[in-house]
């Protein structure tokens, strides 16, 4: 699917399209990536969000080819029963696509990554911190769409701050405690 998209963006000349083409190529790879990790697993039954995280988000940052983007990353193992994968692969992706988005202005900017055990709750917050650029409103709307989808499967909670430059988003689900120890 990925080369055939890549392609597609090679051959098209309209850049609204090629945009389209990109943002359609990046949500393949990440569900790409999960896929992967996920036929590569012994215990296939259940998948470490962390570990996909960390290889989505620093692949997502570094294609962007950027040194004004910087990014941490506050990762734990948390295991989730593998039929979560996808949905919050979607969750990452979107949440750290839209911070990329924003902090492509001339100043770059951060991006703060969680993943960890809260009080009973598996939390994904990402934060970054720029000086936001114009989105494509498109674009920002897929994403939207994609992330309240994916939260839903998972029934997970989301919630958006926006603080000056600032804008922190969490997004929350109940794991049991067999599920989320390695």
């Amino acid at each position: 699917m990925a080369s055939i998209v890549k392609l597609q963006t090679r051959i098209t000349r309209d850049e609204g399209q090629k945009r389209v083409l990109r943002s359609v190529l990046n949500r393949v790879e990440a569900l790409s990536t999960v896929q992967r990790k996920l036929f590569t697993l012994e215990d296939v039954s259940r998948f470490d969000v962390a570990d996909f995280t960390k290889e989505l988000v620093t692949d997502l940052v570094d294609s962007v080819g950027r040194e004004d983007i910087r990014l941490t990353l506050d990762v734990h193992p948390l295991y989730v029963p593998a039929v979560k994968a996808t949905p919050l692969a979607l969750i990452v992706n979107e949440l750290v696509g839209d911070a990329v988005r924003r902090g492509l202005s001339d100043g770059g900017g951060n991006i703060h990554v969680v993943v960890k055990r809260l009080n009973g709750h598996f939390l994904i917050r990402v934060e970054d911190t720029s000086i936001p650029v114009e989105v494509d409103v498109d674009t920002a709307e897929i994403g939207r769409i994609l992330l309240e989808t994916a939260a839903r499967q998972v029934e997970a909670k989301i919630e958006k701050r926006i603080d000056g430059h600032r804008t922190s988003v969490d997004v929350t689900l109940l794991v049991d405690a067999q599920e989320s120890e390695p």
